[in-house]
């Protein structure tokens, strides 16, 4: 039951001259490209007259994403390339972000605000089509506003609230409950209260309502298909702002639980958002940082890397007479595909990444139960294999070449990969910083080749390139 303290605070919260009202013409948008007698022709005319639409716009349908062999330098032919929803998508978010840059304070970290925005937006959009429950756009806005109460929240608590977010880096998933142990609200409450004035939809409202809360989704009986989604969103943004383990195994579960997730469901999409990053802030003219979201999803994987190696027996140092012990100590493989910078400017960064999730999807089905596929950049993996070292690295190596071979029929584009295994026996100098280097070097040795071929030596083995 809301107490008439915190109605109060919610109330100078909202009543402030500073919040945002949504623009008539991010209305007239949604109202067109809501009407089915309208065209794209009807959508072109009404975007032509916003600016700053028009720019963003043409911005992405420029981008990597769309990959398009000649410039598109028209707003007709920017809106017939990205279609209805997408125009309605980037009009509303264009309208909804000047808002909100207005209404955030001296002090507040914008880059991490947005950063994370971006990213549970995307993760919302893939997570979206890979269950096919709800609108892929729909997921998109949904996930892009679920934290709009931050911002507001930070306007009116100033550094009161910028301690409790800044605390919440350490655990994120439970930033609602630090803000209601200390002011009694939570963001989710005074951004849902901010959409439902701005006559956003009941389900989106109730869904930002609930993104956070856990106990909702697991005794409601109403159909909350979106508010799952964006809890398991939510979870792809602590990722990206903590790059902690527990926040990695966090992110698994709820996506088991909550979607029915695969590991290779689940790091697909971390895969997604990582490549599309970039282009979707750029075109949103929103600057997220550098180097950020790369470097968290690395310092996530080295984290779990050296997780395994802590709690793993160590072998042998010498392996008894005629022992091979493919079944002792631990190999770390990269795998990435070839030529991904040509690839996405011959087909697009969409044909790119489902080729990309092909082939992890390959490398999933040849994997030991015990191995861990992670994704470590745009266009690589890096899987762990405990209880593997010498011909047993070999082997399982061959069997991820065969498995994506024996898949490539299934690939749009043609493309090849490259695979690195570096093995170890011993403890002593092992860490996940120098098995994942090696391995990616070895990698890089195996694409100077000629690609499409595996490299595999033991740690330390060898002089070897760095990796760009």
């Amino acid at each position: 039951m809301e107490s008439s303290a915190n109605r109060e605070l919610l109330d100078s919260i909202l009543a402030q001259d500073s919040i945002p009202t949504i623009p008539a013409f991010a209305l007239q948008v949604i109202q067109v490209c809501s009407d089915p007698e309208a065209g794209l022709p009807d959508v072109a005319v009404l975007v032509q007259n916003d600016a700053a639409t028009s720019a963003k716009l043409l911005r992405l349908a420029n981008s990597a994403f769309y990959g398009q062999a000649r410039d598109v330098s028209s707003v007709p032919s920017a809106v017939s390339l990205l279609g209805m929803n997408t125009v309605r998508m980037i009009s509303v978010a264009t309208a909804l972000i000047g808002g909100l840059e207005g209404a955030s304070a001296p002090g507040f970290d914008r880059k991490r605000f947005w950063r994370g925005s971006l990213v549970a937006s995307l993760a919302s959009r893939r997570l979206a089509e890979r269950t096919q429950i709800i609108l892929g756009d729909d997921a998109f806005i949904a996930g892009l506003l679920q934290d709009v109460g931050v911002c507001l929240m930070h306007r009116t608590l100033g550094d009161r609230y910028t301690h409790v977010w800044d605390d919440s880096r350490s655990n994120p998933t439970r930033l609602a409950d630090l803000e209601r142990s200390q002011f009694g609200l939570t963001h989710a409450e005074v951004g849902s209260h901010l959409l439902r004035s701005w006559n956003f939809p009941d389900t989106l409202v109730e869904a930002i309502l609930h993104h956070e809360d856990s106990d909702f989704l697991e005794t409601t009986a109403s159909d909350a298909a979106l508010t799952a989604n964006l809890h398991v969103s939510e979870a792809y943004r602590a990722v990206f702002d903590t790059a902690s383990p527990a926040a990695v195994k966090e992110l698994h579960q709820r996506g088991a639980r909550l979607l029915g997730l695969s590991e290779e469901d689940a790091t697909t999409t971390m895969g997604f958002v990582e490549s599309n990053l970039t282009s979707l802030s750029s075109a949103l003219q929103l600057d997220i940082g550098e180097g950020g979201v790369t470097e968290a999803r690395r310092d996530a994987t080295r984290m779990l890397v050296d997780f395994i190696l802590d709690t793993q027996p160590e072998a042998p140092a010498v392996p008894e007479p005629g022992d091979r012990r493919s079944g002792a100590g631990m190999t770390v493989f990269s795998v990435r595909i070839d030529g991904w910078a040509d690839l996405c400017q011959a087909h697009g960064l969409p044909a790119a990444s489902k080729a990309l999730d092909a082939g992890a999807s390959a490398i999933n089905s040849a994997r030991r139960v015990s191995d861990m596929l992670l994704h470590w950049s745009e266009d690589e993996f890096v899987v762990v294999a405990p209880l593997c070292s010498g011909d047993g690295a070999q082997t399982l190596a061959s069997r991820f070449e065969e498995a994506l071979k024996r898949d490539a029929d299934k690939r749009a584009i043609p493309v090849t990969f490259s695979i690195g295994g570096a093995w170890s026996r011993s403890h002593e100098d092992r860490s996940a910083s120098r098995m994942i280097d090696q391995a990616r070097k070895l990698m890089q040795a195996a694409t100077d080749n000629g690609g499409d071929g595996i490299r595999v030596a033991e740690l330390g083995a060898g002089a070897l390139q760095p990796v760009e």
